[in-house]
């Protein structure tokens, strides 16, 4: 079954809403790590009576990339990879917000009340240190206590790799020191990097690509082992690739020249 996508206006714009109610989690979920994997286990095994229908509520951006974007470091995944990775993990649906405009002004309190008037929450999953709204004004107890009775909420606390919890900042550093097997180990699969819809640069015996403009994160300087995945193929075949300068540098070797690359995945 195909994972269901909605824009965050029109699910508000939906007139009915299912009888069996929503097992939801909200958060950004960039690089979908270990600890966003608890959250969702959390609304997909739900069971009370009638199943709820699992649902995560996120953005299309970064809000800090909205917020902050001269000091934005950049996105462990794009949108598509968050996406994939949902359905991977059986959420039946998500839900898509904009954070822009006015929804970036919303409160805390605003946003909950807009879930519990619209929707029938039979229960709600966010990590214990979980904030939202404007300026992080409303904590995940204070989410707890507006939601009520009539649903069931839970601080799920966080999720530990070492002596340390894994967070996407965790996740974020260490790809970026080129500690590929942390990484690994905090995301729970292999480091990738999705290259699909990114023009890419002739650079001699190399295609480039320049990751810095899309704002997303890949590790420092140096040569990787890679495996590379073409555009609507599961085959993958392995190359070294290297890094410089924020950019990606794949072999154009001869026989390649049509190699549409969608993923490169370190190993």
């Amino acid at each position: 079954m195909c994972m269901h996508i909605i824009e965050w206006d029109d699910f508000l714009a939906q007139k009915q809403v299912t009888d069996t109610g929503l097992a939801v989690t909200i958060g950004v979920f960039d690089g979908v790590h270990k600890g966003h994997q608890a959250l969702i286990g959390r609304i997909t095994r739900r069971n009370a009576g009638e199943t709820p229908l699992s649902t995560v509520i996120t953005f299309r951006q970064n809000p800090k990339n909205v917020l902050n974007p001269d000091t934005f470091q950049g996105d462990i995944f794009s949108l598509k990879q968050k996406l994939e990775t949902f359905e991977s993990l059986s959420v039946y649906q998500t839900i898509l917000i904009d954070f822009s405009g006015n929804f970036s002004k919303l409160t805390g309190r605003e946003f909950v009340e807009i879930l519990k008037n619209h929707c029938r929450i039979r229960y709600l999953a966010v990590g214990s240190n979980f904030r939202c709204g404007y300026r992080l004004d409303t904590d995940a107890h204070a989410i707890a206590d507006l939601m009520g009775a009539a649903v069931c909420t839970e601080l799920v606390e966080p999720v530990f790799e070492g002596q340390s919890t894994v967070s996407s900042s965790r996740v974020r550093e260490a790809v970026l020191a080129g500690d590929i097997p942390l990484a690994a180990a905090l995301l729970g699969r292999n480091v990738s990097i999705d290259l699909s819809g990114i023009s890419a640069a002739s650079a001699g015996a190399y295609r480039s690509f320049d990751m810095v403009k899309e704002k997303r994160i890949i590790p420092c300087s140096g040569r990787y082992q890679v495996l590379m995945r073409k555009t609507a193929s599961p085959e993958r075949e392995k190359r070294e690739i290297f890094i410089e300068d924020g950019k990606i540098f794949i072999p154009a070797e001869a026989g390649m020249q049509n190699f549409n690359t969608e993923y490169v995945e370190f190993i």
